[in-house]
């Protein structure tokens, strides 16, 4: 399954009509005869942009009273583009097009809660509604592949079976702020997010997939408690085959399986460098450039869950509060 994963352009100058010239390459690797629309459908299901498309941001870098990012406008390349893009190439030949994306003003009276919706004039309004444009150039190229690794071949199999969905929810979370005191008293740079609040995201993770399927939430910043209400998938084969051992059921493995969710507060403005390889971002052979070094987050708490339950529910629903 093809998943989202962010990254970030080098930093520019905050200038009223910035140039990036950064390019992200994307190699996604499918099975003969597998529908590319129906892969990036999949994909943008759970991104932000709310299954329309894929989200882009726009951060602004603050250095008074201290140094943090702010993002202040957002904007989504529409699904129904991409596809068209597939389905309209050419046998073999690259595709490119150029989108000028509306951005929507996301800073501080965007939203109607920061700003009464009954006085809000019309200028303001259009303000809201619009904040520039983004341009977005898009190249799209196939290609036939030969792949002998065993490893691949093994997940081929399972994904030509039967599969579920594990959909996990992740609602919301309080009591950070102790945790986050307590850190400050062995860590510096917890001192100021302790007091103002954290930037807070939970990564996902099941102990019987790899760590390629790891899932995080959206990061919500400054705050003690945090509401996600962010929805994950995570597909599963019926029956799992590798080729060192034999095959299993998928209630086997939920028997002794476990979710674990880890709380970490996103440390803003501690990137540097650049890299130019290739990373893997999912599970079905998802390439891209990393554009920044790891960003040293530090992890306010975890829970370890037992899947098992799972099994014994009718409906397929159990609810944790940790």
């Amino acid at each position: 399954m093809i998943t989202l994963k962010a990254y970030r352009t080098a930093t520019t100058l905050c200038i009223p009509d910035p140039t990036l010239h950064d390019a992200t390459k994307h190699k996604i690797s499918l099975a003969e005869g597998t529908p590319v629309q129906r892969e990036l459908v999949t994909a943008c299901a759970g991104a932000g942009g709310g299954g329309g498309g894929v989200p882009f941001e726009v951060w602004c870098r603050h250095y008074y009273p201290n140094v943090r990012d702010q993002v202040i406008a957002k904007a989504t390349l529409p699904l129904a583009k991409m596809c068209a893009m597939v389905t309209m190439q050419k046998s073999m030949q690259p595709s490119v097009q150029t989108f000028n994306l509306p951005l929507t003003h996301a800073g501080p009276g965007s939203t109607l809660e920061s700003t009464n919706s009954h006085i809000m004039d019309a200028e303001k309004r259009a303000k809201c509604v619009q904040s520039g444009l983004l341009d977005v150039t898009v190249r799209y190229n196939t290609s036939i592949t030969q792949v002998s690794d065993a490893s691949v071949d093994a997940a081929v199999k399972n994904s030509k079976g039967a599969q579920v969905c594990i959909t996990v929810h992740v609602i919301r979370a309080s009591g950070i702020k102790a945790a986050a005191e307590s850190l400050a008293h062995t860590n510096s740079a917890m001192q100021y997010p302790s007091e103002v609040g954290v930037n807070a995201y939970v990564k996902i993770k099941l102990s019987f997939l790899s760590p390629e399927d790891t899932r995080s939430t959206r990061t919500v910043a400054r705050t003690f408690a945090p509401d996600f209400s962010t929805q994950l998938d995570f597909p599963c084969p019926l029956l799992w085959t590798e080729s060192n051992t034999d095959a299993l059921s998928l209630a086997e493995i939920l028997q002794t399986g476990e979710v674990t969710l880890e709380v970490w507060h996103q440390v803003s403005g501690l990137q540097s460098g650049l890299e130019s390889h290739y990373v893997h971002t999912g599970t079905s052979d998802v390439k891209g450039r990393r554009l920044i070094e790891k960003t040293g987050d530090i992890l306010l708490g975890k829970a370890i869950l037992p899947l098992h339950n799972l099994i014994l529910h009718k409906t397929g629903k159990v609810l944790f509060i940790f």
